[in-house]
């Protein structure tokens, strides 16, 4: 249960759900507090990195922002990753012009999610694990993208695919 100032738990929780859902105010009040917590910043810190991926997922341009500039957190590969399979773009480009690179993940996160554009620009940025995005796509369904990855891309572990398709429930691919 939500205690308030200087209980840094439920303030850390508490301000990465305020994230999930958008609200910047709230996630700003809650870090303030954990700051004033008992272990001041240090104890708030382990939250960052939770918030920034969780920004990131959700589209939260504005928090992902605060949580890296003005916040310290800097787990970017993963939020880049987090921000593919939702298909958030410009959060996917914010976070490869901050430093992010690995993008074979983000690709296949892309995949997962249907995100052609996301596909393609990872690829651009040189994610090659064509295998890896066919595979992720097949297990969710997205026909298309597996088909593209196998006839304009060049995957070719169909068996691989169909088996991630057929786990999920997904007989037409």
């Amino acid at each position: 249960a939500f205690q308030g100032p200087g209980e840094t738990n439920a303030v850390g929780r508490t301000m990465v759900a305020a994230i999930r859902g958008g609200h910047e105010a709230i996630a700003r009040l809650c870090y303030a507090w954990g700051a004033q917590g008992p272990e001041g910043v240090k104890s708030i810190a382990a939250y960052l990195e939770p918030a920034l991926t969780t920004a990131a997922w959700g589209g939260h341009r504005a928090l992902v922002y605060v949580c890296h500039d003005e916040w310290g957190a800097r787990n970017i590969n993963s939020a880049m990753e987090s921000a593919a399979e939702p298909g958030h773009e410009a959060i996917v480009r914010q976070c490869y012009a901050w430093g992010a690179r690995r993008v074979e993940p983000a690709m296949a996160a892309a995949a997962r999610g249907g995100h052609t554009v996301l596909i393609r620009l990872c690829r651009e940025w040189g994610a090659r694990d064509m295998e890896w995005a066919m595979s992720a796509a097949a297990g969710s369904g997205h026909e298309a993208v597996v088909r593209q990855c196998h006839d304009e891309w060049g995957a070719y572990d169909v068996d691989q695919a169909m088996a991630r398709a057929a786990e999920n429930g997904h007989a037409a691919i």
